[in-house]
């Protein structure tokens, strides 16, 4: 018989993931609990094979891991005219993990990625700017992702 607890980091109470199963996989939908660091306990006892007096049990926890299920946040740091077209300075921000991925589309066209000033995609806080060639005054979409494959689109105000 198996149990299995989990705990975010700092919280001392242990909340029942799946009590008195027989299965030795348990699938857990993260999105019922809020972004942190979690901890698994997992209990395990051959009670129901043996007596009383010979039944054996045993628990074991898990590393500290990351539940991070919100998408990166952008805000718009200054639209400007540039040339024809206009510059769009940006930063995008994720709690928990790091920036991986931002491209953009106007208009409904093809997605073009974007880099950051900095060049290199590596932390929880990029800054990006974005030139958009003369023509381009149209509807802006940004896309962005974080590590963990949350991904959110925004449209941003011009």
């Amino acid at each position: 018989m198996y149990a299995v607890h989990f705990r975010q980091v700092g919280d001392g109470e242990w909340r029942p993931l799946r009590a008195n199963t027989l299965d030795e996989l348990v699938v857990w939908d993260t999105t019922a609990v809020p972004d942190g660091t979690y901890v698994i306990r997992v209990s395990a006892s051959d009670r129901l094979s043996n007596t009383p007096a010979a039944a054996l049990s045993g628990e074991a926890e898990s590393a500290p891991f990351d539940i991070d299920n919100t998408p990166p946040q952008v805000r718009v740091v200054a639209t400007q005219p540039d040339g024809d077209g206009r510059l769009v300075t940006f930063e995008v921000e994720d709690s928990l993990s790091v920036v991986e991925r931002v491209e953009y589309a106007l208009d409904g066209g093809p997605w073009q990625m974007a880099f950051p000033a900095d060049g290199s995609a590596d932390s929880r806080r990029e800054r990006f700017a974005v030139r958009l060639a003369a023509g381009g005054a149209g509807r802006l979409v940004i896309r962005v992702s974080d590590v963990m494959n949350n991904t959110g689109t925004v449209t941003p105000d011009r």
